[in-house]
């Protein structure tokens, strides 16, 4: 993709430049973003989830049905009364493997859902406007007691038993969308991840992506939002320095960390945590001084950058700071 100039000498929002990046975007990514291919649905959902804060789904290339229809053939179809692979459920990543709903009468032992993906599908489904009757709810709600660590209550992105996947809070975080937008919470342990949960809060205020880790401010998002979601804010042990931390990450910019440089989609992380908990962001955080920093990261063609000094936009953090 072509680096773009800053916006920074005019200091105005461009809705236009934006939506023509997207477009561009979910028409063919250029060869920078080949990394995609196996995250095609996390992608979608930076694009569409995009579009639809800019209120332009219907200047998308694909109109919503069609977006919806690409997006099911991600899930993985359910065998009825298949006890062995009741664990694999959920939506892939990408299409890269052969597994399609046209091979419904076989399933692969690599061919599973992946929390996050499955988080990305039905927040497009939502977006786009689908009514879920074609999501397998009973299947992907089950497969979900096999990502919860029995011991920790933490999440994993792929089913615990395959032994090699990764365990943070982010994967609390899928897993709580997920109940939350399928609108329901009876097939995982929520007290044992409350309770994991709550030790990740560090000495500074924010929380960690594990119990003892250095704080981070979009896995304190994930976590306060996460707790928000499960209806237990109030078991937060120091509210007061999670509040500090998450104020205190603005200066010239916002960051993630303290000493960090400043990034553009930790306005979203740290903006979003402090709206989660409640707190009026207007009265407490400079706005227009947010507002400067974002638009200086802004580019001419379109999208946001990681920092001001940063010349080629990204859609993760275009679509924060959209949203921010």
């Amino acid at each position: 993709m072509e680096k773009c100039k800053s916006k920074s000498d005019t200091l105005k929002f461009n809705r236009e430049s934006h939506i023509a990046y997207f477009n561009k975007l979910i028409s063919g990514m250029s060869s920078s973003y080949i990394e995609f291919t196996q995250n095609h649905l996390s992608g979608a959902y930076f694009i569409v989830s995009a579009m639809g804060v800019l209120d332009a789904l219907d200047q998308l290339p694909f109109t919503k049905q069609q977006i919806i229809n690409w997006v099911y053939e991600f899930q993985v179809p359910v065998l009825e009364g298949d006890k062995e692979h009741e664990r694999c459920y959920g939506f892939r990543g990408g299409l890269h493997l052969p597994f399609t709903p046209s091979t419904a009468g076989e399933l692969y032992a690599n061919d599973m859902g992946h929390i996050a993906n499955t988080y990305c599908a039905l927040a497009i489904l939502k977006v786009c406007g689908d009514d879920f009757s074609r999501v397998n709810k009973k299947a992907i709600l089950n497969a979900l007691k096999y990502y919860q660590d029995p011991e920790s209550g933490c999440f994993q992105c792929l089913p615990c038993e395959i032994g090699y996947s990764e365990e943070d809070t982010r994967f609390i975080y899928c897993a709580c969308c997920i109940c939350t937008i399928l609108n329901d919470w009876s097939l995982f342990d929520k007290e044992k991840t409350i309770q994991y949960l709550i030790k990740c809060q560090s000495y500074s205020g924010g929380f960690g992506w594990i119990p003892g880790a250095e704080a981070h401010s979009s896995i304190t998002y994930c976590v306060v939002t996460s707790l928000k979601m499960m209806g237990a804010l109030d078991r937060i042990p120091n509210k007061e320095a999670l509040v500090e931390y998450l104020s205190f990450r603005l200066n010239e910019g916002w960051n993630g960390r303290i000493g960090k440089p400043y990034d553009a989609c930790y306005a979203y992380w740290n903006l979003g945590a402090l709206i989660a908990l409640g707190i009026d962001v207007k009265e407490l955080v400079d706005g227009r001084q947010t507002e400067e920093f974002l638009l200086k990261c802004q580019r001419e063609c379109g999208g946001f950058s990681k920092t001001v000094v940063m010349k080629k936009p990204d859609p993760i953090h275009s679509i924060y700071s959209l949203v921010a």
